[in-house]
């Protein structure tokens, strides 16, 4: 379905990891200097952390993106994961390691299970409006400029950038 293209851009929308306005791509595997160069020009160096090179950035093991890259689909195929923050990150594993723990030591009908369930909800997905009505608009954002930074490729003239990362309001 994708037609022979010869540059696809993917983005894999998550929510979890990250202060509640900190937005950024982790790219977990390795990145040639064109594709670093056009992700930073499209959605600014400070959004990009790479874990070959950031200690905050993790590797996903088996991730669907980095098939994608090594299969070959594309010729310049440039994979990141959105990370739309929520909590920060030690309240974030604490929630997923009870669910865990909770998983495995009590029953589907325990109290226990039903609490750690709630909090890893509120954890990835809190009930403020504000979060959501901010998170839909970056998430909206990211592809709007990834499409602006295909376009003015096509194009031929240079990626018009607003703002230095993910967090501003030049969508």
């Amino acid at each position: 379905w994708l037609g022979g293209a010869s540059t696809i851009v993917h983005l894999d929308l998550h929510t979890g990891l990250g202060r509640t306005s900190e937005h950024v791509l982790i790219v977990d595997y390795a990145l040639a200097e064109p594709a670093r160069s056009w992700l930073a020009r499209v959605f600014g160096a400070n959004a990009i952390r790479e874990s070959t090179r950031d200690p905050r950035a993790y590797t996903a093991v088996g991730s669907l993106g980095q098939w994608c890259v090594a299969s070959g689909i594309a010729p310049d195929y440039r994979f990141a994961f959105a990370e739309l923050g929520t909590y920060d990150n030690v309240s974030v594993l604490a929630g997923l390691r009870a669910e865990n723990q909770a998983a495995h030591w009590a029953g589907p009908d325990d109290p226990r299970t039903s609490r750690t369930r709630a909090r890893l909800r509120e954890l990835f997905c809190p009930a403020s409006p504000q979060w959501r009505e901010r998170a839909l608009a970056d998430g909206v954002a990211l592809i709007a400029r990834a499409a602006r930074g295909l376009a003015a490729d096509r194009a031929g003239r240079p990626t018009m950038r607003h703002g230095t990362g993910l967090g501003e309001q030049g969508r």
